[in-house]
């Protein structure tokens, strides 16, 4: 469907397009703007309205929501939900009422007698249970309210299979906690009567603006205790995703000598390599889907950050320039999120360099040594330094949170320029992703998994707690692209033992699944340097 001359089509982050609210702002004073509260947190309403109001202009919640009307009169199929499943105990380390007691364990200390859940990643993991009604995502769309005598979810309940119902204890209120089943539409509805009496109503920043305008104003607005126990892995959950990272690794060391070999034989787009990368993860133990649609990219396409290859846009890979795959699997044993950048052929001494310096940034982090009260700001410096040293630079974080068969992308933890909130906590995972791209010629990532684990120094002069990390994904480096003169002793001591351990950890599984491709690509590039 093509717009009419009354619309005109901006889209958000491209050149010469302005930002939302500045656009709004420069509306002529007296204008009001509609928006539906339940499709803007919270936080956006509060900035949004403040903008608006400094420049004489009203902003207005709008139910119903005009283009569902007009989607409704076009015809437009409502979307098929997935099945909710539960999700065991041997993968999640806790049952769902051990994480309800710690959840109102922290509501207590912070005298808060509601808890409102809108984060889909949130709710799956303190109920333990999964979906699929997001693309590369196990969750499942739903709200979820805690007091602390009371727990509801705000579902359909026909998504429930029985044994979902019977964990939960739907029907039988007698055998200690159990959930109380409300349909998904009700929550404005109910939530009035819930909160009405209550005190110290736990909220996030991007809980939807529609939930507040229902709630009297006694809120607590900040990270919520779901966000923060989710993001601290028991060992159960580390050891699992430990096992999930060694599987991924051994698929990419397949995957990688595969490539190289075919390449050279057979003309092979991003595409072609990036669906072949996917159907080989679907028959690996305990898959369920790709974590997130995988960027696999040749030459210049590597220095689009965000890349997705397709079948209209796809390049031919050459053995004669870069390839970059990020990619990940989630499995029902943790989420996988990796990125290595390859050259088949003879880089040039530039391209050598970039990488090198690369992964001077990234053994920066995976050897960074630090005081529990740092930021992840402190620690992105450590990293960009051995960039900025040369005018190199990248335009994203270094590292995000990610989930246990849950979201990619998690908090509140990570590593970045505007990390100065959130401390890191024994248990963190996170990604380690520094790069380089270099528009209309080459881009460069190097990312692995990492935990938060703890670190005793050399000298106690105080009871400061002090941590580090420990690298998880034990794919190597590309040996093509180390220039070893740019690396000191003690960063190659660190490629040396890194790579003695992907020898070590991936060996018997590559020789378990016959991945003979893989065996070779371990060999030529797991070197000691």
């Amino acid at each position: 469907m093509c717009l009419d001359e009354n619309w005109t089509l901006m889209k958000d982050g491209n050149p010469g397009v302005p930002k939302l609210i500045d656009w709004l702002v420069s509306l002529p004073e007296g204008y009001r703007i509609g928006t539906d509260p339940s499709l803007i947190t919270y936080g956006d309403w509060e900035n949004y309205s403040v903008n608006l109001k400094r420049s004489g202009k009203l902003l207005l919640p709008i139910k119903p929501n005009f283009v569902d009307i007009v989607w409704e009169e076009m015809g437009k199929q409502k979307e098929e939900l997935s099945r909710v499943f539960s999700y065991d105990i041997e993968f999640s380390g806790l049952s769902w009422q051990q994480k309800v007691k710690k959840i109102r364990e922290a509501m207590t200390a912070k005298k808060s007698e509601l808890l409102v859940l809108s984060a889909l990643d949130e709710i799956a993991w303190l109920f333990n249970l999964r979906g699929s009604d997001v693309p590369h995502c196990p969750v499942f769309k739903a709200y979820a309210l805690v007091t602390h005598q009371n727990i509801y979810l705000f579902i359909d309940v026909k998504r429930l299979p029985d044994v979902v119902l019977d964990i939960l204890n739907v029907n039988n209120s007698h055998n200690g906690d159990f959930v109380t089943i409300y349909p998904y539409d009700s929550i404005e509805s109910n939530l009035g009567d819930i909160s009405k009496d209550k005190s110290g109503i736990w909220v996030n920043s991007s809980t939807p603006q529609s939930l507040i305008m229902q709630m009297p104003e006694r809120f607590i607005i900040e990270t919520n205790p779901v966000t923060k126990e989710k993001a601290i892995k028991n060992t159960t959950e580390l050891n699992c995703i430990k096992n999930a990272c060694l599987r991924e690794a051994a698929l990419l060391c397949d995957f990688f000598g595969h490539l190289e070999t075919i390449i050279s034989n057979k003309p092979t787009t991003e595409i072609d390599a990036s669906l072949s990368l996917s159907a080989r993860r679907s028959k690996l133990e305990n898959i369920a889907m790709d974590s997130f649609e995988t960027i696999l990219s040749v030459g210049s396409n590597c220095a689009i950050i965000h890349y997705r290859p397709t079948h209209e846009n796809s390049k031919t890979l050459n053995k004669n320039e870069m390839i970059l795959c990020d990619t990940g699997g989630n499995y029902l044993d943790g989420t996988t999120d990796i990125t290595r950048t390859l050259h088949f052929g003879t880089p040039s001494d530039f391209e050598k360099e970039c990488y090198t310096r690369v992964l001077k940034a990234h053994i920066a982090v995976a050897t960074a040594k630090f005081v529990k009260d740092a930021t992840g700001s402190q620690i992105d410096g450590m990293a960009r330094q051995h960039l900025w040293r040369v005018g190199l630079d990248f335009r994203h974080g270094i590292g995000h949170g990610i989930g246990m068969f849950l979201n990619v992308h998690e908090g509140p933890q990570s590593i970045s320029s505007r990390s100065i909130s959130h401390n890191f906590e024994i248990g963190n995972v996170l990604s380690n992703e520094p790069g380089v791209y270099l528009e209309g010629r080459f881009g460069i990532r190097i990312e692995s998994m990492v935990t938060v684990v703890p670190f005793s120094p050399q000298h106690k002069i105080s009871d400061w707690e002090f941590l580090q990390f420990e690298t998880i994904s034990l794919v190597p480096m590309h040996r093509n692209l180390i220039d070893r003169a740019l690396l000191t002793q003690e960063e190659i001591e660190w490629l040396n033992d890194f790579h003695l351990k992907c020898v070590e950890k991936l060996t018997p599984i590559l020789q378990k699944h016959n991945f003979t491709d893989g065996l070779r690509y371990l060999k030529e590039n797991a070197v000691c340097f």
